[in-house]
């Protein structure tokens, strides 16, 4: 692999010299292959790499990203310093190549986080937060969305609303049958009418529903 613009470039491949680093695909005028610039998140310059390594290098992007997002959402939700950031990071990084224990671990810090918050409404959000992390990955939302909606009639109950009412502007045909329904709050945390077990709305995966019905105040 060539590094930086001022290193004798070479194609990854046959070894042959290359006049300019590339800004994207190229293919060598010796060889007839194609090759890559590309940078890890751990380098500061780029290299000339196969696409076998391009490959590589894209999903370790992909894997950064991954943890990132993880991390950028419970940062917000519990207000973590940035030491607590890099100890959190620094655990999913180790398990990020076995989904099983990657997913049983973003579970466990959610649940964790979720525990120690007084505050509904943030409680709803890391609920919320879950069941897209599940959609993404193939799992069922349906419980977690659930439990954010509960969290969410908590909260408004604890701001002294005493009726909500079902908006369903983004969802589907069975959604939209709910919508301008109007519940007491004890009988809405009751029956938990949304999510809606009917929901033929898919957001990252065709498996499971994702349904957007929200509750709002009806004052």
């Amino acid at each position: 692999m060539a590094k930086g613009k001022d290193q004798n470039l070479r194609c990854p491949y046959c070894d042959k010299p290359i006049k300019k680093f590339p800004k994207r695909k190229t293919k060598c005028k010796s060889c007839g292959n194609f090759y890559y610039s590309r940078r890890t998140p751990t380098s500061k310059k780029r290299m000339i790499v196969t696409k076998e390594k391009a490959d590589e290098i894209e999903k370790i992007w992909n894997e950064e990203h991954k943890i990132n997002d993880v991390v950028s959402e419970l940062s917000w939700l519990g207000g973590l310093s940035k030491k607590e950031n890099e100890k959190i990071k620094h655990e999913l990084k180790g398990k990020i190549r076995n989904k099983r224990e990657f997913n049983n671990a973003v579970l466990s810090l959610f649940n964790k986080l979720i525990k120690n918050l007084s505050d509904l409404h943030k409680k709803k959000m890391a609920y919320y937060s879950l069941a897209i992390y599940f959609d993404k990955e193939g799992k069922n939302p349906f419980k977690m969305l659930q439990k954010s909606s509960r969290f969410e009639l908590l909260f408004y109950k604890q701001q002294g609303i005493k009726n909500v009412k079902i908006s369903s502007i983004k969802g589907c045909l069975n959604c939209a049958k709910l919508d301008g329904k109007i519940f007491s709050i004890e009988d809405a945390i009751e029956k938990l009418p949304i999510p809606n077990k009917n929901c033929e709305f898919y957001l990252f995966n065709e498996n499971y529903p994702f349904c957007r019905c929200r509750f709002h105040p009806k004052i």
